[in-house]
């Protein structure tokens, strides 16, 4: 059995923790492993087809915002085409559009409206209503036929934002572009997500260096995950922006970059691009606005 992919490492752990006693031998093998290795710096090649990737990815999400923007209003309901705005309606329009680009979304797609936005990893309910002012998480992260992917969100309301939603979006946006400021070739993962964490921390948020520095064991508010991680030929690969991310960054290497902001009962705002790094700096592959209200 191998694990590869977008995969929870707690999940992983905890399957192999079943498996052992079940009396299955279960053995594993020092990361980087030679695939991670030969997969980990892109060519010019395959950094050219990411980049196709994420320009596609790019406008699905555009087109995408647009749409919402211009949504009807009809008796207290935001009305899309002749129906309701719903989780279920604007993810059959996100499926036409990534079928439109020759792209697929073998993972799904997140749509996390109102407090289910306050779970990374909800995609949110097709039923739900979307309403206005209401913080919405939009995630996607397609594949290409050449097997190459890309990963994208953004984090927005339908007409006015209230302070709460502003201040989260404000603290998510300086980290995220910090980040992508002090990102380059020689950086290291700890250090991107420590300057993360300073900002978040300075705006009011817990982060996860509360868990790395044994003042909780678990997180559920704040910024609850990792900066970053590796795109590929999947969408979770080395390298890893975390506290635990010791190595330096090297030119070729592709990640994301996605700080974020969760508040239980109320919602979340993750702004996530997919760059390569660079000697000098982070080449962006997913060009998209990052605006807070959609009017």
């Amino acid at each position: 059995m191998v694990l590869f992919g977008r995969n929870d490492v707690a999940k992983g752990l905890q399957l192999a923790q079943k498996l052992r006693r079940l009396g299955v031998k279960v053995v594993g093998q020092q990361s980087p492993t030679i695939l991670e290795t030969a997969r980990d710096r892109k060519d010019n090649k395959e950094l050219e087809e990411i980049r196709n990737v994420g320009a596609k990815t790019a406008r699905v999400v555009n087109e995408v915002l647009r749409a919402l923007r211009n949504v009807k209003e009809k008796r207290g309901h935001l009305i899309i085409g002749k129906k309701r705005a719903t989780v279920g309606l604007v993810k059959a329009l996100i499926a036409l559009k990534l079928a439109r680009e020759n792209l697929i979304s073998p993972e799904g797609t997140i749509f996390a409206v109102g407090r289910s936005g306050a779970d990374p990893h909800n995609a949110g309910v097709d039923a739900t209503e979307i309403k206005k002012g209401q913080l919405i998480v939009f995630d996607i992260f397609p594949q290409a036929q050449s097997c190459y992917w890309s990963d994208v969100t953004r984090s927005f309301v339908i007409g006015r934002a209230d302070a709460r939603a502003r201040k989260m979006f404000e603290a998510v946006k300086d980290a995220q572009m910090s980040s992508l400021d002090y990102l380059r070739t020689g950086v290291t993962g700890e250090a991107a997500m420590e300057l993360s964490c300073d900002i978040i921390e300075r705006a009011g948020y817990r982060t996860v260096r509360d868990i790395f520095q044994g003042k909780t064991k678990s997180l559920s508010t704040g910024f609850t995950h990792s900066l970053g991680h590796g795109v590929g030929l999947t969408i979770g690969e080395i390298p890893y922006l975390s506290l635990a991310s010791k190595d330096p960054l090297k030119s070729g290497e592709v990640v994301t970059v996605e700080p974020g902001v969760y508040v239980p009962g109320y919602g979340g705002v993750r702004i996530e691009d997919t760059v390569a790094i660079r000697s000098r700096g982070v080449e962006v592959l997913t060009k998209v606005e990052k605006e807070l209200e959609l009017n």
